[in-house]
């Protein structure tokens, strides 16, 4: 395998880069929204490594739609969940899957992101060999068990990131935690990489090592 920058590098220049131009009062009232997520059980609630991973059928970037259980008939595949192309720590992890998206289709192995809103013409949706979705309403990162309602005192500041703000009601603000599932073809999820720092992501080639151990052997 090709070797690969680190992603844990680039979200941690991400993160110096955020504390550096932020003021104090509006990184306090992320850390307040940090601690709660973390304390509120939502990790022990969601899908763990072991359980059967739910299907979907989701509209993709070509207009066409795509399912689970028929990505899984050709190999393992890795399921990111994203929050969207407004965040800059979704956007490096997307490129870093897209950078290894034809060794990863090589060794059988496919990779699904999920957003709540359609990509963008800066994702390059047309990336071979990698299938982006949108899981509009988080319906799916609630399946999963991912999915929590960004609290109002976050959403002044997530708008001003580029959030788009909704219209409707206040479902419109649920977000995934930026989860990892990969999950072998019987549809049994093999890891489950949960966090509730999204500045904290798996690394794909770590994904892709676990999607191969999770490959059925062909007989010799």
């Amino acid at each position: 395998m090709p070797a690969q920058p680190r992603l844990a590098d680039r979200l941690d220049e991400l993160r110096a880069a955020y504390a550096a131009r932020s003021p104090d009062a509006v990184r306090r009232i992320m850390q307040r929204g940090d601690v709660q997520l973390a304390a509120s059980g939502l990790i022990d609630r969601a899908l763990q490594a072991g359980d059967l991973a739910p299907d979907f059928a989701l509209p993709d970037a070509q207009g066409g739609v795509a399912r689970l259980t028929r990505r899984l008939r050709s190999g393992p595949v890795i399921l990111t969940f994203h929050r969207g192309a407004w965040c800059p720590y979704c956007s490096a992890t997307l490129r870093a899957y897209q950078a290894l998206a034809g060794t990863i289709a090589a060794a059988g192995v496919g990779v699904i992101a999920l957003s709540r809103s359609p990509p963008v013409a800066s994702e390059d949706p047309a990336t071979p060999g990698l299938d982006m979705l949108t899981d509009a309403g988080c319906k799916t990162a609630q399946a999963y068990g991912i999915a929590f309602d960004l609290p109002e005192a976050l959403r002044p500041h997530y708008a001003a990131q580029g959030y788009p703000v909704p219209t409707g009601d206040g479902a419109a603000w649920w977000l995934p935690i930026p989860a990892t599932y990969v999950i072998a073809p019987s549809g049994l999820i093999v890891l489950a990489f949960l966090d509730t720092d999204y500045r904290r992501r798996l690394e794909p080639r770590d994904a892709l090592a676990a999607a191969l151990a999770a490959t059925p052997r062909k007989a010799t």
